[in-house]
């Protein structure tokens, strides 16, 4: 079954999944409904395990769906819940995650089944849980790593009980160079970096093996001593997590100084560490790191990544640009080259238009809102305009939405229409019917927008939708000459960054019904312009706002009217804009004869002194 991935690009962007046998019609379904997806891996042919970007404080979301029944399995959401340090054990039919306790002292382990019947939590008391991993018998083993010793913790799930036991291998120090990594899936193995000595062979000797003294001997030569240049060895402690296990080292490769780029002068120095047999901790860092630590570090980094075969005999070893596979019993394969090991387990990808094209019917069936009407008459509309109120007043417009989309369709004569086709049968209608409903359309609007503040919703998930109830703003600002009172909320609550609907239709619309004729028109066109002068800077008239101001306002009472309007955006603003700004703006709009040059000098001396003041308070 193919499975791939894509986004769905809106004001708040989901993750969508295509699920699929070739030639069937796929499932498409969302990660979740409010945060994109971090991680997805496929546990098998059937199931699939996501990992959420974190929904709310400590709360990282984790699903599983079943792409056989086409449903998702569960979802959870737990406070301080690992959800990148899990482990499914096929034995159990089960998950495991790790959960850190408020106290912070240990960690727990929440166990959720795949059929629901099993969710709780293992406490173990004292613990925490660096590594964990599920055994073939049903059991689930936790490593511990401490400064001084490592402990291992063998839980069985049925019955609760916990052994503990120490690692007979004493830790390597707390840097994650030096720590157990890398759990085999069958949790009877852990790798970490060898560091107990410095590996170092020149390849005509044939007395080095693939092994150090910690294995047994194997006279095999290791393939990259092909010749007698002297190489310095990176090795792997494969070690068991059992305590009657030994420890084995393994050499996973051999490199030239030639090969470590920024070392050759420093091949002395190797040599020294090298020939000292001695161990080579601990590493030290920061301030009192020596040379010889830096060069280790150095070596260490060269290992990028270890992946385990599925089997537990063996793993693959990634560097910068080859890899090679390593068996547990040390033999050692060639050095291939890599592409792209970061992603070598990525799932494939959708493009941007096909995973908007696919996820469109989701995302408009959850975010719509089913309002029932009677009829298109103008009772039965302002009936459908209250109830839309009503919703957006008792649950807020944030819990009617859905991936930053409200939208609300009719049920009317047994079809469905939605807000465009609404607002063009309101513009149909005789004035006489349409004069009745314009309160509850002003109340929707208003409501609307002091309810939704910034949330900044669009009224559809294509990236060119524009906000919520666009259509209804369009509707009033053409049928009610005093719209403007009722939409300033509604702007704000815009992303006018990215949606343009206020500057290039909406402004339009009023500035020709209003001309700027009242003081109150002209206010709003002053309160427009100060936050959205970049937006209809094309318009270099502004539809005739400054034109209209002669006609309407002394110069002095206009300069006081911009201060109070600019006080307002400022304070809207979060420090995006400041007085200084707003005179600047103003004063270039200004016109050029006897009555623009009086409220030029008024806006000059009253901006300054507010700005004066505003410095003086500081």
């Amino acid at each position: 079954m193919r499975v791939a991935t894509g986004t769905l690009f809106g004001r708040k962007s989901l993750t969508l999944v295509e699920a699929g046998e070739p030639g069937a019609d796929p499932w498409h379904f969302l990660a979740f409904e409010d945060v994109e997806a971090q991680e997805i891996i496929r546990l098998d042919a059937r199931y699939l395990l996501v990992l959420g970007c974190r929904a709310a404080p400590e709360v990282d979301p984790v699903a599983v769906f079943d792409l056989v029944e086409r449903r998702r399995v569960f979802e959870i959401r737990r406070k301080r819940l690992s959800s990148h340090r899990w482990c499914y054990s096929p034995a159990q039919r089960a998950f495991f995650f790790a959960q850190r306790e408020k106290d912070w002292l240990c960690h727990s382990l929440y166990e959720r089944s795949i059929d629901g019947e099993i969710d709780r939590k293992h406490r173990i008391d004292g613990f925490r849980i660096s590594e964990f991993g599920a055994r073939d018998d049903g059991t689930i083993v936790c490593v511990e790593q401490g400064l001084h010793e490592d402990r291992i913790a063998i839980l069985d799930p049925a019955t609760g009980e916990v052994r503990l036991t120490h690692l007979p291998h004493p830790p390597q120090g707390s840097q994650p160079e030096t720590r157990l990594r890398w759990l085999s899936p069958d949790g009877r193995w852990a790798l970490r970096n060898h560091l107990d000595t410095l590996p170092r062979a020149s390849g005509r000797t044939g007395l080095l093996s693939r092994f150090l003294r910690s294995a047994p001997a194997d006279k095999a030569r290791h393939p990259d001593l092909s010749d007698g240049e002297r190489r310095f060895g990176i090795a792997l402690d494969l070690i068991p997590l059992d305590p009657e296990g030994a420890k084995r080292t393994i050499v996973i490769r051999y490199m030239s100084l030639a090969e470590f780029k920024g070392l050759p002068s420093f091949g002395e120095v190797l040599d020294a560490l090298a020939s000292s047999g001695a161990p080579l901790l601990p590493l030290r860092e920061g301030s009192e790191e020596p040379i010889e630590d830096k060069l280790l570090l150095h070596l260490l980094h060269h290992l990028h990544d270890v992946a385990w075969d599925a089997d537990s005999q063996g793993f693959t070893v990634f560097f910068a640009q080859v890899q090679r596979h390593v068996t547990i019993d040390g033999e050692i394969g060639p050095l291939e080259p890599v592409t792209d090991w970061r992603n070598r387990n990525k799932l494939p990808s959708l493009s941007a238009d096909y995973a908007r094209k696919a996820g469109k019917p989701i995302v408009q069936g959850r975010s719509s809102q089913q309002v029932a009407l009677a009829d298109l008459s103008g009772p039965a509309i302002a009936a459908a305009l209250d109830e839309m109120r009503q919703r957006i007043e008792t649950q807020g417009p944030e819990a009617l939405s859905f991936a930053g989309v409200l939208a609300f369709r009719f049920k009317t004569g047994g079809k469905s229409i939605g807000e465009k086709a609404l607002f063009q049968a309101v513009r149909d209608l005789p004035a006489s019917e349409q004069a009745p409903l314009l309160p509850a359309l002003r109340a929707l609007l208003t409501s609307y927008g002091r309810a939704a503040g910034s949330s900044w919703l669009s009224s559809g998930s294509s990236d060119t939708a524009p906000g919520a109830l666009a259509e209804a703003a369009l509707a009033l600002a053409e049928l009610d000459e005093n719209a403007f009172l009722y939409l300033r909320e509604w702007i704000a609550a815009l992303d006018q960054e990215h949606d343009q609907i206020a500057s290039e239709k909406l402004f339009p619309i009023l500035a020709r019904r209003t001309r700027f004729a009242t003081p109150e028109a002209l206010r709003f066109g002053l309160w427009f312009f100060l936050q959205q002068w970049q937006t209809v800077s094309y318009e270099k008239r502004w539809h005739g706002l400054f034109a209209a101001a002669p006609g309407v306002i002394e110069p002095a009472p206009f300069a006081r009217m911009a201060l109070e309007e600019s006080r307002v955006v400022v304070a809207a603003s979060d420090g995006a804009s400041d007085l200084e700004s707003c005179l600047v703006n103003l004063c270039e709009a200004m016109p050029g004869d006897f009555w623009g040059k009086a409220a030029t000098r008024e806006l000059e001396r009253l901006f300054g002194e507010a700005i004066a003041m505003e410095a003086d308070s500081r």
